[in-house]
């Protein structure tokens, strides 16, 4: 995906993950014998914007120490948002919403 996009370049796409991963901009999963890096997140990342709603929610919630928590959080639905809907619904929509939400998360616990 981000190689289609023009985002990472194409000959170390594996190296570039991993970093934006070890350096919190993004969600990395262990899965069956492999890394896993969720979805919703590369539609929306591009680490050649600072301010990528992306990589700031994710340093945020902390997610290269705590992956499964921060996917947790973009993922489950939220009581605070219409239709109890995830915030990865508001993902190129609504990005101050999505910063309140993460910092109010984050402070509870305590990030």
């Amino acid at each position: 995906i981000l190689i289609e996009r023009g985002v990472v370049p194409g000959s170390t796409p594996a190296d570039a993950l991993r970093t934006f991963a070890r350096d919190g901009r993004l969600i990395v999963l262990r899965g069956d014998r492999r890394w896993v890096y969720p979805r919703f997140q590369l539609d929306h990342f591009d680490p050649r914007d600072p301010d990528n709603i992306v990589a700031v929610i994710n340093r945020m919630l902390d997610a290269g120490h705590y992956p499964e928590s921060a996917t947790a959080w973009w993922t489950a639905p939220a009581d605070s948002l219409p239709d109890r809907r995830s915030p990865t619904g508001l993902l190129g929509q609504d990005h101050a919403t999505l910063r309140q939400l993460a910092a109010g998360y984050a402070a509870a616990a305590g990030l």
